[in-house]
């Protein structure tokens, strides 16, 4: 059972932006002077000041986290902002997108009590450590069945719920992939966790002040972009503006490409057990891998698909690419027949609330 950028665009609902760094020139605000606090240490004794120190802005509001900070980066002063889809309060689950942020603007604005035009802010800022997400329902046994899945990769950690719904009956409600502080581009930072225990459990505040709705069935998958070199690895623009215009199938390609960074290993050592006495390894893997990248774009045409797969190969000529694309077509199509039999129907999507095709 695979995510797909099928189920991400048609069957999950607030795909968008859940929270990010943004990072502003300093020059283009208007603050005001107690912005920044100082903290001085003084020995008690004599009276002499031995130290200062500037504190930012850090502080919380009925749940919601509201900081800043003057960064310097290569001589010049930028002012980073956090957002997150809390400051959007009763539309929380909304997230962060380009008819959503003016009002998680205004919410810093008056927060921070800061002065700058919406649209200097949007132009003349970049972002880094975002985190991109989609909810969507399903059933626990579904879910759970889910998290199996990826019972066998070694850099998944799965959590326990700590609600009071699952006391009786503890159970896992969730999985990450590497923890955030290891993770690379080679292997991003991933969660996929019940939305309604995490609101109860970590942000009860939040919650109860806005009276925030969550069904018991909302689970959600969260990626993280980490930085610059993460954001052009991915092909994405890191302006502000354009991030908040990112249509939901471009956030839908991010999400899925990260999630399939985690996978080759792991699926090629489980298929040896899975391959049919009529195919070579080589060969099954091939068209495992193939049947996957269809599954990512179920609009992707077969031809084109093994089209490119085959230009890939070097140093071979037009006429061995037509004898080999005829011959992985035949291959792939003996695939997809054999694996009714064994069980790979795991890789199929469905729009289905019970995520499998039976």
């Amino acid at each position: 059972m695979r995510i797909s950028k099928e189920f991400l665009t048609s069957y999950c609902t607030n795909v968008a932006i859940d929270s990010m760094s943004i990072m502003t020139p300093l020059e283009l605000f208007d603050l005001p002077d107690t912005f920044l606090d100082e903290i001085a240490t003084v020995n008690v004794s004599t009276g002499e000041q031995l130290e200062s120190k500037i504190i930012p802005p850090n502080f919380e509001i009925n749940g919601i986290k509201v900081k800043a900070e003057i960064k310097n980066f290569f001589g010049n002063e930028n002012l980073v902002i956090m957002f997150t889809s809390k400051h959007l309060e009763k539309n929380y689950f909304q997230g962060l997108k380009s008819s959503t942020f003016l009002d998680a603007f205004l919410y810093i604005k008056k927060a921070l009590r800061i002065e700058i035009a919406y649209t200097k802010y949007i132009t003349n800022s970049t972002c880094y450590d975002i985190d991109f997400k989609a909810d969507f329902e399903i059933k626990d046994s579904t879910f759970h069945m889910f998290l199996a899945e990826h019972k066998n990769m070694p850099v998944v950690k799965f959590f326990k719920s700590k609600t009071k719904k699952y006391l009786e009956k503890p159970c896992f409600n969730g999985m990450q992939f590497i923890n955030r502080r290891d993770a690379s581009i080679s292997q991003p930072f991933i969660k996929f966790y019940t939305k309604s225990d995490e609101l109860e459990s970590r942000s009860t505040d939040f919650k109860y002040h806005y009276n925030i709705h969550c069904p018991t069935d909302l689970r959600r998958f969260e990626v993280t972009v980490r930085n610059g070199k993460h954001i052009n690895h991915l092909g994405i623009s890191n302006n502000l503006n354009d991030l908040l215009s990112m249509s939901k199938g471009m956030i839908a390609d991010v999400m899925i490409k990260l999630y399939l960074n985690h996978f080759p290993k792991t699926f090629i050592s489980s298929l040896r057990s899975d391959r049919p006495t009529v195919m070579s390894l080589q060969d099954w893997i091939t068209c495992s891998l193939m049947f996957e990248l269809m599954q990512v774009d179920r609009n992707a045409d077969l031809d084109i698909i093994l089209k490119e797969f085959v230009s890939s190969f070097p140093g071979i000529s037009d006429q061995s690419k037509s004898r080999k694309i005829r011959a992985l077509k035949d291959k792939l199509l003996l695939f997809i027949e054999n694996q009714k039999k064994y069980d790979l129907t795991r890789f199929i999507q469905t729009p289905d609330k019970a995520f499998i095709k039976r």
